[in-house]
């Protein structure tokens, strides 16, 4: 059972050193830094507490040696006999020792006691050496007392006598009691110092550690940029190369993905071209001129696919650029972006039978990619185009508010977005239940994917006036 116990314990320290270690770098460093520390401090104490209590105990033997000695001056000798007596003033004087209880004795070379205390086992010591001892006796109360006694041999032959002096250990004790208490206290303030300012120096040591966490923390997951501390520490220079590294490598894939979308849209968008192509000129031929129907159905098709195509390259191209916009982001002109693409829209926008309008106000905060921008604002537009109905009114508006944070709005009077779907509108390939136009539901999608790129938000809301649906995006 004693056993079982016993490697119970040891499990359990050994599960607590493996807790240790499986936790942090802090932890892990604070435990194989306090835990020597504290196996040395325990290892040394009783060497260190026999050193402090030596000098103690040889200071109390050294008066025992002293009073042994002043006794055995008091032995006179008349023919061949010793003599002793002391006084009762003698003996009081011997005897008041302030803690403890005194004995002594003073014995022939037979083992005859000449005076003093029975009580005390006969020793018989080497000649002029004062020899120590631990012994105990009983006291006339009938208390066992440990005593420490010291043993002198006086004189040679049969003129020799043995003095033996001894007292209690109540000072003694009282004294290892102090000694205890003076190292332990300054040994705890040192263990605690000790401690505090190995947290100290652990948390100062992995600062560096920390930097990078926060910064890997902080950042969005399209920050592929390399990351730069100051001053970092040798063992955390690999770990910084590797990750710059696994960067570079995550950005040269995302350019290689990028060439890939524009070699598939040029390669897809140009048999398109070329089949729309002999479709006009079979028209012209006079192909379809019994079924015009069909030759719109098939221009329609075509150029539904030609926007499919387009929209799911400006899709993958904000996606595998993402990192590209945080890298390469400058002060944009929202007011003349707009304008400089009005033309397009303005095209569409007749063809459609739709009234577009601008309400424009520089944007002169506004940074980011012109290009993506460009992108977003065209497809908020076109978005208004395709589900409104002939007739209707479209407004472009942007400009900055009151604490000088660039917005864009595109409002339209047409069927709206039930507030239930406003949310879902985002998601790709999700469309109003309200609209009849034709679309793939990509367009917002884009524009959701843009803004967040550049720290904005895109809402959809209901109309200022009337039926109609509002979008919204705000920087800042």
């Amino acid at each position: 059972m004693v056993e079982a116990r016993r490697r119970g314990r040891w499990r359990r320290c050994i599960a607590a050193l493996a807790g240790l270690h499986a936790g942090s770098v802090r932890r892990r460093l604070l435990a194989a830094l306090l835990l020597p520390m504290g196996v040395v401090m325990v290892a040394t104490s009783p060497w260190d507490f026999q050193l402090a209590v030596g000098p103690a105990h040889e200071a109390y033997d050294q008066v025992l040696i002293t009073e042994a000695q002043a006794l055995a001056d008091q032995v006179r000798w008349f023919d061949g006999e010793p003599i002793f007596h002391l006084n009762a003033q003698a003996e009081r004087v011997l005897r008041a020792n302030a803690g403890d209880d005194e004995y002594f004795v003073v014995r022939d070379v037979d083992g005859y006691r000449l005076g003093g205390d029975g009580s005390l086992p006969v020793a018989q010591p080497v000649q002029n050496v004062a020899e120590f001892s631990d012994v105990s006796v009983r006291s006339a109360s009938g208390v066992v007392q440990r005593l420490r006694m010291v043993a002198i041999g006086r004189g040679e032959g049969r003129q020799r006598v043995v003095v033996q002096v001894a007292e209690t250990l109540h000072k003694r004790q009282a004294a290892e009691r102090r000694i205890l208490a003076a190292m332990v206290l300054p040994n705890l303030l040192v263990a605690l110092v000790g401690a505090v300012l190995l947290y100290v120096a652990t948390r100062l040591a992995l600062r560096p550690l920390e930097q990078l966490a926060q910064q890997v923390a902080e950042r969005s997951p399209d920050d592929l940029r390399a990351i730069e501390l100051r001053q970092p520490p040798a063992e955390l220079q690999p770990v910084l190369q590797a990750l710059n590294r696994l960067f570079e490598r995550v950005q040269e894939a995302a350019r290689r993905q990028q060439r890939f979308h524009s070699n598939v849209a040029h390669q897809l968008r140009t048999p398109l071209t070329g089949l729309r192509t002999q479709i006009e000129l079979a028209q012209m031929d006079g192909a379809f001129q019994h079924d015009t129907q069909r030759h719109e159905r098939i221009i329609t098709a075509i150029d539904r696919l030609t926007h499919l195509i387009d929209q799911l390259l400006t899709l993958a191209r904000a996606e595998a650029g993402q990192q590209e916009a945080t890298l390469r982001r400058v002060p944009v002109d929202l007011q003349a972006l707009i304008e400089e693409r009005a033309s397009d829209l303005v095209d569409q926008a007749i063809e459609r039978g739709i009234d577009l309008g601008f309400q424009l106000a520089p944007t002169p905060g506004l940074h980011g990619v012109p290009l993506l921008i460009g992108e977003l604002v065209t497809n908020l537009v076109d978005n208004a185009l395709r589900y409104c109905p002939r007739g209707s009114v479209v407004t472009v508006s942007c400009g900055e508010d009151a604490a000088h944070r660039p917005w864009l709005a595109v409002e339209d009077n047409g069927p709206g977005i039930a507030p239930e779907q406003r949310e879902r509108v985002f998601h790709r390939f999700e469309r109003g239940t309200a609209s009849q136009a034709e679309g793939h539901g990509l367009g917002l999608a884009i524009v959701q994917e843009i803004a967040q790129m550049h720290g904005a938000t895109v809402r959809a809301l209901a109309a200022a006036e009337g039926p109609g649906a509002r979008f919204e995006v705000r920087w800042g």
